[in-house]
């Protein structure tokens, strides 16, 4: 594997990582209620999905239009997986140095946003109180659920790197075309 590839791994990885970080210390500062938000959390689902694909056909681009499969699937890889170390991180210093309060307020959020979800479409009132019960008794946010969470993370970005790269690979022709008059 070249080391450019290597290190436009790394850099974007970083970047992608650091731009999430910086976002959600944003939203944590300003407004804490936004983190448990599902618009939010869609934007950063969108963030993680589209930027290594962006940085990818961009390489390939560069690259004379050709990416293989093997290098394509590493370089969306490595790029969601460097973003994950890196919120990892940073979400472990917000948690358990920064604010140790701060799981059992969002928890709290959680509930009052699934109670009243729950509520407003009528949802018998044993299903919710089973449900808000069940959060209520999950420790969310604690480093067990960070790392397990880390493992699914890893999994999925497995999964979606196969499907990226299928997508956006192109090898090089084996053999150039023959121009006919080369031939003559």
């Amino acid at each position: 594997m070249e080391q450019s590839l290597k290190q436009y791994v790394i850099r974007h990885g970083l970047i992608v990582g650091f731009v999430q970080t910086i976002l959600y210390y944003l939203i944590y500062f300003l407004d804490q209620a936004s983190l448990v938000d599902w618009i939010v959390g869609m934007l950063f689902l969108l963030l993680i999905i589209a930027y290594p694909i962006v940085v990818s056909v961009r390489y390939r681009k560069a690259n004379e239009g050709f990416l293989p499969f093997k290098d394509a699937f590493y370089m969306v890889f490595g790029i969601t997986f460097i973003r994950s170390l890196v919120v990892l991180a940073f979400t472990l210093l917000l948690f358990f140095v920064i604010d140790t309060e701060l799981g059992a307020h969002m928890k709290e959020m959680v509930l009052q946003k699934t109670s009243a979800m729950m509520e407003k479409f009528n949802t018998p009132q044993e299903a919710r109180e089973d449900a808000l019960r069940k959060i209520q008794e999950e420790d969310q946010f604690g480093l067990n659920k960070q790392l397990i969470s880390m493992v699914w993370t890893t999994i999925m970005s497995v999964v979606f790197a196969l499907l990226v790269a299928l997508t956006i690979r192109k090898d090089k022709p084996i053999f150039d075309t023959i121009d006919e008059n080369q031939v003559k």
